[in-house]
Formats: C-alpha cells, sequence, structure tokens
C-alpha cells in the first residue's frame, strides 16, 4: 500500500496549530467507480435541493416552480439510473413528465397539480427526493481498491480509503478528520470519503456520515448484521444497540438487523454529528470483538434479564468512555475493566462537581446531569467549550486555572465585517441557526458562529444581520485554544461553512429583522405573529394550539395540520411542506435542546450596557418552555418568544 501511494504526499494542516493529517494519493480509481460515487454524491445533493426547493415553494406553488422541480428531477433520474437503479430513474422521469405539464401555466398551481410537487403522504416531488435518497443511502455501489492512505503525522495507525473527490489544498476536511477519529477504534475493510460524506464497511457493518443531511435526514446511519447466532453473539448484538442508543442513536431491529440514525430527531451541527461517527463505528467495532469477552463477563449472571442489566451498564459505560473498560488482554480484562469502572463511580462524580464550578465560572453550559463522565462525554462536554472558549478569548489560562477573560469583547471583530455576496445571503440560513447571539452593533444584531476545522482550530464568524433580517456582512477569525488568532477573508469563511454543511442548496427568502428578545431559528412556513399556548401532543394541537415537537412523525402530519403554528427542533422540509400547504407558520430551533419530561429548554442571551451604540451579550439564562406555556410565534421571521402567563 505505501508503495502504490507513493506518489503523492498532502500534509492537511488546520488553520492554526501543528501538522496532524497526512494523505498519500495513488492511482485514480476506476472509471466505473467514480462514476458510481459522483452519481451518489449529486443524487444526494440534488435531492437536498430539490427538498428545500418545494418547501419553499408549498405555500403558495405556481407554474415556474412545477418546471423547476421537473428540471430536477430530471437530473435526479439521471443520476439515479446510476447510483440506485433503472427502476428509480424510471418513476423520477415519469414524474418529472407529469409536473412539465403542470407548468404549462405560469399562474398558481390548481389543487391537483400542487400535491403533484409537495404532497408529503402522496405521489409528489417532494416525496420522490425522500425516497430517492434513502435509497441511494442503502446502496453498497461498486468495491474498489483504496486509492489514498490517511494517517496521523508521529501516530500508529494509517487507513487506505478511496479518495472519491480531489483533496487538492493543505487542509484537513471535517471528513477526513472524522474518518481518522473512527480509524483509531478499528481499521475498516473499506473506506471512502467526498467532500461532505463518509462511508466505512467491514464484513456486515456500514456506517456513513452526511455533514450535508437536511434537517429531518440522518446524518449518521449504522446498518449491522448479528456476527454468528450463538448466545454470546446474540448478547454482543444487544450491547451494539444499547450503546447506540445511549450515544444519542434512535435505534431499530427487523429481522435480525440493526439500524441506527443519528441527526434527524434534533438538532445536530458538524462537530457533533463527525463525533457521532466515530462513535457509531467504535462501537460497531467493539461489538465484533465482544463474545470472547462476555463469558467472563456474564459467568455469574442466573436470568435473561440480569444478563441485559449487565450488558446495558457496559453500554452506558461505553458511551462515556467512547470504548470498552478492559484491563489488559486476557479472558478476564472485561470483567475486571468494568469492576473498576463502576468502584470509581464517586471519583466521577467528584470531577462532574469539578467540571461545574469552572464552566459556571465562564459562563459556559454545565455538564449535563444525569450523564455518565467519561473520556468521551468530558471531550463533548467540557474539553470542547473549555478548547472553543479559549480559541475565541473569553477565557483565559492562569497557571492551572481557566478565567473569564476581563479583555475579551464579543463583538472585537464586528466593525470589521465586510459584505457578504448576494448570491450567499440567502444560502447562510443555517450557518445563522447554529450562531448564537453575540450583541447588537448600530441596531443590527449580531450573531457569533464558532466550529471546530481542526484538532486545535476552530473557525470564528461574527454575522451582522442587515435589515431584512439576513446575513449582510460578516467577519470570520481561525483560532486555537493556544492563541494563534488570524483573520479570514469573506471566499473563504464561505468556503469552509460550506463544507460543514451550513450553506443552503437554495437561497431563503428575507425574513425580516427579529425582535430583541426573540429566539431566532430557521423560517420553515411563513405566517403570523400567532399567539396561543403550546402542547407536546399532536392530538392537543388540534384545537388550535401551538404545536411544538423535534420532527413531525407520520401520525402527526394531520393534526399538525390543524395547529395554530408548529416549532420543531430538527423539522426541517418535512415541517415547512406540512405547515405551508396548511397555511400554518411553523419556525426551526436548532440550539433547542429536550429534557425527558421536562420540556424544551432554549439558552436566552442577556445584553449588557449600551457603550458606543454597541450592546455585547453579558450572560445567558436557561428557559424552559413547558406544556401550557403562552409564545409567540413568527414564521417569516423565524422566531419564538415566551410570553407573560
Amino acid at each position: 500500500m505505501r508503495a502504490l501511494l507513493a506518489g503523492t504526499l498532502l500534509v492537511l494542516a488546520s488553520p492554526v496549530g501543528s501538522e496532524v493529517l497526512l494523505v498519500r494519493r495513488g492511482k485514480p480509481a476506476p472509471e466505473a467507480v467514480r462514476a458510481w460515487y459522483a452519481a451518489l454524491d449529486a443524487l444526494l445533493s440534488e435531492a437536498d435541493a430539490l427538498s428545500a426547493r418545494v418547501a419553499a415553494a408549498a405555500a403558495a406553488p405556481r407554474g415556474p416552480d412545477a418546471a423547476e422541480a421537473a428540471q430536477r428531477l430530471e437530473r435526479l433520474a439521471g443520476h439515479a439510473a446510476l447510483a440506485v437503479g433503472a427502476s428509480a430513474a424510471k418513476e423520477a422521469s415519469a414524474l418529472a413528465a407529469a409536473l412539465v405539464v403542470a407548468a404549462r401555466s405560469a399562474g398558481p398551481l390548481p389543487p391537483a397539480d400542487a400535491d403533484l410537487l409537495s404532497d408529503p403522504q402522496g405521489k409528489s416531488a417532494f416525496r420522490m427526493a425522500g425516497t430517492l435518497r434513502e435509497r441511494a443511502l442503502e446502496a453498497a455501489g461498486p468495491k474498489a481498491a483504496a486509492n489514498a492512505l490517511l494517517s496521523e503525522e508521529g501516530g500508529a495507525w494509517e487507513l487506505p480509503f478511496l479518495a472519491v473527490d480531489d483533496l487538492s489544498g493543505a487542509r484537513a476536511t471535517p471528513v477526513l478528520s472524522a474518518l481518522a477519529a473512527a480509524s483509531r477504534a478499528a481499521p475498516p475493510e473499506q473506506a471512502a470519503a467526498s467532500l461532505r460524506r463518509a462511508w466505512l464497511r467491514s464484513a456486515g457493518i456500514s456506517v456513513s456520515l452526511d455533514l450535508s443531511a437536511p434537517p429531518g435526514s440522518p446524518a449518521v446511519r449504522l446498518r449491522a448484521e448479528p456476527p454468528g447466532a450463538g448466545p454470546l453473539d446474540q448478547a454482543a448484538f444487544y450491547f451494539l444497540a444499547r450503546a447506540l442508543f445511549e450515544c444519542g442513536f434512535a435505534v431499530a431491529a427487523d429481522a435480525g438487523v440493526v439500524r441506527a440514525s443519528f441527526g434527524a430527531e434534533r438538532g445536530a451541527g458538524p462537530e457533533e454529528r463527525a463525533e457521532s461517527f466515530a462513535a457509531a463505528w467504535g462501537a460497531a467495532a467493539a461489538s465484533r470483538r465482544l463474545p470472547a469477552l462476555l463469558k467472563s463477563y456474564l459467568s455469574d449472571t442466573m436470568t435473561r434479564r440480569q444478563s441485559e442489566e449487565r450488558l446495558e451498564a457496559l453500554a452506558r459505560a461505553f458511551a462515556a468512555e467512547g470504548r470498552l473498560p478492559l484491563a489488559g488482554d486476557g479472558p478476564d480484562a472485561l470483567r475486571q475493566g468494568m469492576a473498576a469502572w463502576i468502584a470509581k463511580a464517586g471519583a466521577r462524580q467528584t470531577l462532574r462537581a469539578q467540571f461545574d464550578a469552572v464552566l459556571a465560572g465562564l459562563g459556559l453550559a454545565a455538564f449535563p446531569p444525569g450523564l455518565q463522565v467519561g473520556q468521551r462525554t468530558i471531550d463533548i462536554h467540557y474539553n470542547e467549550p473549555m478548547g472553543a472558549a479559549l480559541a475565541r478569548g473569553q477565557a483565559r489560562r492562569a497557571g492551572g486555572r481557566f478565567l473569564l477573560d476581563p479583555r475579551w469583547d464579543a463583538l472585537e471583530r464586528a466593525g470589521a465585517a465586510a459584505a457578504i455576496p448576494p448570491d450567499w445571503r440567502g444560502r447562510l440560513v443555517p450557518a445563522l441557526a447554529w450562531s448564537t447571539p453575540a450583541g447588537v452593533v448600530g441596531g443590527a444584531r449580531v450573531e457569533r458562529g464558532q466550529w471546530r476545522v481542526g484538532p486545535d482550530a476552530w473557525l470564528i464568524v461574527l454575522l451582522v444581520r442587515g435589515p431584512d433580517g439576513r446575513p449582510a456582512r460578516l467577519a470570520a477569525e481561525s483560532s486555537g485554544s493556544t492563541g494563534g488568532r488570524r483573520a479570514v477573508n469573506v471566499e473563504t469563511a464561505l468556503s469552509r461553512l460550506d463544507e460543514l454543511g451550513l450553506v443552503s442548496p437554495v437561497s431563503a427568502a428575507a425574513p425580516g429583522a427579529p425582535a430583541e428578545q426573540a429566539w431566532a431559528g430557521v423560517p420553515l412556513a411563513p405566517g403570523g405573529p400567532v399567539e396561543g399556548e403550546l402542547t407536546f401532543d399532536a392530538r392537543r394541537a388540534e384545537s388550535g394550539k401551538i404545536f411544538v415537537t423535534p420532527y413531525l412523525a407520520p401520525n402527526d402530519v394531520a393534526p399538525a395540520g390543524k395547529a395554530k403554528a408548529i416549532v420543531s427542533t430538527s423539522g426541517g422540509p418535512a415541517v415547512a411542506v406540512t405547515a405551508a400547504r396548511a397555511k400554518v407558520p411553523a419556525v426551526d430551533l436548532p440550539r433547542a435542546s429536550w429534557g425527558e419530561g421536562a420540556g424544551l429548554a432554549l439558552e436566552q442571551a442577556l445584553l449588557g450596557p449600551a457603550k458606543g451604540g454597541r450592546r455585547a451579550v453579558a450572560g445567558a439564562r436557561r428557559v424552559l418552555l413547558r406544556e401550557g406555556d403562552r409564545i409567540r410565534v413568527d414564521g417569516t421571521r423565524g422566531t419564538l418568544e415566551l410570553l407573560p402567563q
């Protein structure tokens, strides 16, 4: 492999910090293989664009909307013929022909033709886009030898993989970083990567990552078959399902096959998607290793339920640590390692209290209550936010302590913000939704987004809203936790946001400036503002309440259409289409979080005093929305406000 790939070496550097990843390129992949992956990539991108375009037009579809959908469907059919199969391509072409007929007039579409465009449950362009997307992600594709080698500088691992896209440019993409993290758990038999997507496969296991997956569509998927029929094989398979569940996946078992998905039930940013990809592969690799270790670990269990409880405890430990808690390599390694892990429960609680004290002192969110403390969860909920705070200058090191830096100015670079090209402004809604309020400058609301782009490198972006509510100006910088901040020009920043899946394939309408105390999300369906009681129950929503939900399940579509408004946290095009066709406003709040039995939690920014026409965010408070609270929803601006009771 080394000799084959000796031709080209790319050193992939993060914008700030040391070199980490190396890629060696060999011969190009066979043309048939490259063509299949190119078709798959194009199909997924085109399906997402079609879904977004139909969702934007669903409130008042016209002839030109049907004409554009027909053109996109024809392109989808071409990609599907290669990536999925002739039958799928034929269905898409037939629907495209029907839409061409519907587009004969430039005026509003009659109901039957509008259904051809956007009916979420019937034969429509919207449903066809989703169907083709799902079928494409289930397709295995042709096998091919790797044509690239990914390794870590000075590290002990290397990953042969199929490079679908050209890897020109001396920097690590988020996908390659995700591949590197997964490969540390166990080497796959096959790996492939494009700019925004990755695939890992071994016998009976496949895991995929899609950084560009739209809200409501899983960003990470896993499919696993049982390794064998023996009782220890089945126990290992049960562990896999439980470990994925503990890592935040939706898990289903059908005909002995486990399918798991992440990112459809709630909002998930690029870093969380990439980390979950590595966690899914790590859980699958651990489950394949388990049968030889379970004989000792389960030796003293007397009933099936006792064995399940033992496996569930192991799954929680894996989700916390990101690996199996092993003590050595012998047959008793798992039993002894798990006993040691349980014995340290008190020490982990002490560590949680220490984390919370540091995080609170910096104005950061506390370690999630009820979550097991381990290396994986520490990385996600302590190291990651601490590194980000250091990178943006909010925190500083003082000896062995972390302190809030009184010199930090959240609006420091707002004055250097440059104009965003007009064709990008309406496509930055995802980046805006994943940003947090930074303050107000000259009456304009400023949002700050920060995303990891390397092992110790972050892209920090200030988005200044224009009078129409869309980002008008942008200031960006790259920085590491040890400093070294440097400015990033607008073109480079936009390119990086696109790689992170934070740029929409279609332009959104201007939403208008949000109210100062409103939570700003993604406008899904225009209308409002409307006020009313919120409910988390779709049936109660039928009586004219505002339906608040993670996403729309199939049984929720009909009652949601009778609600006064819809608020989702990962609804995306499905909620947009349902709400627009029902003529009710809808908003998506991807940064909100759901508490078990508690409600919907949101962070509300608190502005400090005005200084020279600026008001920077001085802190935040956690607000919990509960059943029966009165809220105001503006579907045009994409905002939600909590009203006095």
